[in-house]
């Protein structure tokens, strides 16, 4: 029986090698012809929680916003 799924060159896939308890995850992620690691930053942050300390200039900005909507905001019981 033939596989119908396309075989992918090693070249073109990153393997996610973070280690869940005694396990690898092993996803392989496709790579961006461009180089770009998007993909596998949303990878780590979705499925393990993890980002890069030198990028998250927009989870700050988020955070800030969420602490001062929190300090101004009132709030209103629904009934």
């Amino acid at each position: 029986m033939e596989s119908k799924i396309p075989l992918i060159p090693l070249s073109h896939v990153a393997v996610c090698q973070v280690r869940i308890r005694k396990y690898v995850c092993g996803a392989s992620l496709m790579r961006d012809h461009s180089g770009s690691t998007k993909t596998f930053h949303e990878h780590l942050l979705k499925k393990h929680n993890l980002v890069d300390p030198k990028s998250n200039k927009k989870l700050h900005k988020t955070q800030t916003n969420i602490s001062k909507l929190l300090n101004n905001a009132k709030l209103i019981p629904k009934m």
